[in-house]
């Protein structure tokens, strides 16, 4: 078994995964950009319960670590109730470095990217995490996906900036009331699914603290 251990810039999954036994050193691979970190910000679609515990796992081995993320779902992703349940208890835990919102989507064909971004408070390198593994880049990875992990350059960090903090607006704390009670996203059908999805967007929509 071959073990791989990608420096920034490195895009993954590496084809040798496909061709030979091989794995990561760190799970997901640009687990190794945390340590460093004082800042991560981003989007997370379709966060599970195996998300919520290496979002654990990071802070508890970070301790100057914080943390904003917005978790997105959509019909027929893989977030399910108890796992909204287990993020909203993350943020209890580490209420003073860990903020979460929930953005729905309404159709399976909006769904986003997974897109991170790691800053130090004693550096001015950024590194940025792109690509369409979903729930932290630790979905089952496909030949089809391509995912960078690269050091971003001040424009692009500020570009990505303004539109993280559109869309945190847009979205919902995971303590408010409703935000996570969601319907079942993985109904017969993508029909059902967003037929579902819609009661969660009438909840959600129009809070004055979104």
């Amino acid at each position: 078994m071959t073990e791989l251990s990608p420096k920034v810039p490195f895009i993954w999954p590496d084809p040798q995964l496909f061709r030979e036994p091989s794995i990561y050193e760190d799970s997901p691979p640009f687990a190794g950009l945390v340590a460093g970190a004082t800042w991560l910000f981003g989007i997370v679609p379709a966060l599970t319960a195996r998300g919520v515990r290496v979002l654990g796992e990071w802070l508890e081995s970070n301790p100057a670590l914080k943390v904003s993320i917005i978790i997105v779902v959509y019909p027929a992703c893989t977030s399910r109730q108890t796992d909204l349940d287990d993020l909203r208890a993350l943020t209890v835990r580490y209420s003073d470095r860990f903020y979460a919102h929930i953005l729905p989507l309404e159709h399976v064909a909006d769904r986003s990217v997974n897109v991170l971004c790691f800053s130090a408070s004693d550096s001015d390198l950024v590194h940025m995490v792109v690509g369409p593994s979903e729930n932290l880049g630790l979905d089952p990875w496909m030949e089809g996906h391509l995912n960078f992990a690269v050091q971003a350059n001040p424009s692009m960090v500020e570009a990505f900036k303004r539109h993280f903090d559109w869309l945190w607006n847009r979205s919902c704390d995971v303590h408010l009331p409703g935000t996570i009670e969601i319907p079942e996203l993985t109904s017969p059908g993508l029909r059902g699914g967003s037929a579902n999805m819609a009661v969660l967007l009438e909840r959600t929509a129009g809070r004055p603290d979104r």
